[in-house]
Formats: C-alpha cells, structure tokens, sequence
C-alpha cells in the first residue's frame, strides 16, 4: 500500500494546476499516490488530471458528489477522511495554485520519520515548513513567508490558539494525527489551523526551517500572504470571525485530548477567556503568554479581548 496520500483539493483552478500536478509529479521521495477532489463539477479540470493519470497511475481525480459548494474547510475535510479511511500512514496537504519544490516530500518525510523512530508513531505529528512567496507568474516577491509575516512557527500552544502560524500547502502528517483530529469540528476556522491544534496539544508540531513551496499569491488566493489588496471591511470581518472561533476550537479540542494531556490546563483556560471578567482575561493573557505576530494583529487581539 502507498505510504503517503497527496490530498488536493481544487475550485476553479485550471490556470496554474498544470504547473502544481507537474511539480508533484517530478518529487524525489516517490512512494506517493495523488488523490485530486473538486469543489463541484469542472469538466476542464477533470480533464486536465485525467492527462496527467494517462502518464502517471499514481494520480486520481475524485468524482465530486456533493450537489452544493463544500468551501475550501469540507473540501479538505473529505480528503481527510478519505486518507484516515484508505489508512494511508502519512498524508500531505496541495493547494491547486502553489508549485512545489523538487525535494518538499522527501526533506518533511525524513523529518517526521525521525520524530516517530523517538516518539513513537502512535503520536501526532505534523510537519510544516517555510515558504517562497512569488506572483501569479512565479517571480519572486520575499524569499521567506514567515519573516515577510513575522511569524513564530513554534510557538506555544496559547499562542497558536490565538493566531494560525501553518499553511497548509507544507504540511505533511501522519495517520494518528488523523485519529486525533477527524471529523473536523464545525466551529474550525481553516483545517491547516485545526490539524496544526491537534499536533501541538497532543503531539509533535514539527518544522523544517527552510521554503518548500513557492507560494503563489493572486487575485483568486482563498488565504493568501495578505500581498494583494483587498477590501479592509472584509479584513477586519474575517478577523472578528477568528477571533471567535478560537475559543471553541479550543473547547472542541479540550474534548478531543485525555485528561492527563499538559495542554488540557491551557485549553480550559483559553476557551474559558469569553465567560470571565475584565479583569480576569488582562490576567490570563500575560499567564498563557500570548505573543501575536505584528505589532497591529498584537494590539487589535487584545483589543477585541478586552471588549469581550
């Protein structure tokens, strides 16, 4: 049985999934098989895959079977479940519009094949990495994201609550990782966030400091570098929308853990921050030690913290 499943989930994306399938297709770490699921009916897409499965059997398109738009969380979440199903011992994350670099598989594998010879493979792991970021036409914009956002890929576990600082395109985990995390709970903001979640407070949250994705940004990026301009009523909504939905992914994930988990005490106190008192959230966040990135993200956290 294969490996490691590649899980890609696509929407309107036939102007750079040529170049992405492509990039997967010449990865040194092999053992892989590539399982394509469409956010609806795209004949152009199905098409396109069905070329690249015509020269390499490792790759699947997905018949769609949903009768409405799942959106980008669902469409992953069927992808996940259909890994967790297949039993597949490691699975990666492939956004359509991305391009990966030659060596991506094999440089996370061995780091996440290393963390289970110690840890044992019955624990959570994810992997996730730095990446490239470059226009629609693949020219450079910041050779690092994560400097480009001033993020902490690990940061603890508070402060992941409180602020998603792994993208999905790079992450590759493994089966137990599944065990913990599916079905993915309503409340989630992103899946890349809650998978991120679940390794960091029942696993390992690994990070292989290096790009492994050229990070395309352009005007159709669902979640993107924050370099195109958008709307800033629409920024601040989704904002606000996060910034509630971190409690209950903590609260969700508080039900998810056994009780003798280290996390379980972070997570109580972070999902209980809604229900306590002026003074009792200021308390909290310098006790849980939340460090947002971005002086302007930092101030309007604690903003929306204390407004509560």
């Amino acid at each position: 049985m294969t490996q490691l499943l590649i899980l890609l989930a696509s929407y309107q994306g036939t102007a750079f999934l040529d170049q992405q399938i492509h990039s997967i297709r010449c990865q040194t770490y092999r053992d892989w098989r590539l399982l394509v699921h469409n956010d609806g009916p795209d004949t152009a897409a199905a098409a396109l895959v069905a070329r690249h499965a015509m020269q390499d059997s490792r790759i699947e398109w997905l018949t769609p079977t949903f009768k409405q738009r799942l959106g980008v969380c669902n469409n992953f979440g069927f992808l996940l479940t259909y890994a967790q199903q297949y039993g597949c011992r490691y699975f990666a994350l492939a956004d359509q519009d991305d391009v990966w670099f030659e060596n991506k598989l094999e440089c996370q594998m061995r780091l996440l094949q290393q963390a289970e010879q110690r840890l044992g493979s019955s624990v959570p792991m994810l992997v996730h990495s730095d990446l490239r970021l470059v226009d629609a036409q693949l020219q450079p914009l910041a050779v690092s994201f994560m400097q480009q956002r001033g993020l902490n890929p690990q940061p603890n576990l508070a402060t992941l609550l409180a602020q998603n600082s792994v993208t999905g395109c790079t992450c590759v985990g493994n089966q137990a990782l599944l065990r913990l995390a599916l079905p993915l709970p309503e409340c989630i903001v992103m899946h890349d966030w809650w998978l991120a979640l679940c390794a960091q407070a029942g696993g390992e949250l690994l990070y292989l400091a290096k790009p492994t994705v050229y990070y395309r940004q352009h005007q159709k990026n669902t979640v993107g570098a924050g370099l195109i301009p958008t709307h800033l009523g629409s920024i601040i909504c989704r904002t606000q929308q996060a910034f509630r939905a971190s409690f209950s992914q903590a609260a969700a994930l508080q039900v998810r853990l056994t009780t003798d988990k280290p996390a379980m005490s972070i997570l109580q106190q972070y999902a209980a921050l809604p229900q306590s008192s002026y003074l009792q959230r200021g308390s909290q966040f310098r006790r849980l030690a939340i460090k947002r990135a971005g002086l302007m993200a930092d101030w309007f956290y604690r903003l929306q913290l204390l407004l509560l």
